[in-house]
């Protein structure tokens, strides 16, 4: 009977750190999801444009209030006339780009 309690006490010891690897994996694997999750940020909005180059934007106290507030995605080449005679042509929407 010795034999058959040492069996089973080792089977208990067994299960237990099983469940305990068990329940280590699924909490690293939860804290990792949340973690990703509050590490997104959407950077899509609020962004200013201007077409042209503006050498002096690069400052960071720069004033561009008067640029055209738009969301992301955007193609700059929108912002130009459209003409057959544009580089990209009539297959590229005869806009600028």
């Amino acid at each position: 009977m010795k034999h058959t309690a040492h069996h089973q006490a080792v089977a208990h010891l067994v299960l237990a750190a099983a469940i305990m690897v068990l329940a280590s994996l699924a909490a690293c694997s939860t804290s990792h999801k949340e973690s990703a999750d509050d590490r997104r940020t959407d950077f899509t909005r609020g962004w200013t444009f201007h077409l042209g180059d503006v050498p002096e934007a690069a400052a960071a106290d720069y004033d561009d209030t008067g640029w055209r507030r738009l969301d992301l995605p955007h193609d700059w080449a929108i912002e130009g006339d459209f003409s057959p005679d544009n580089p990209s042509g009539t297959g590229g929407g005869a806009l600028p780009g």
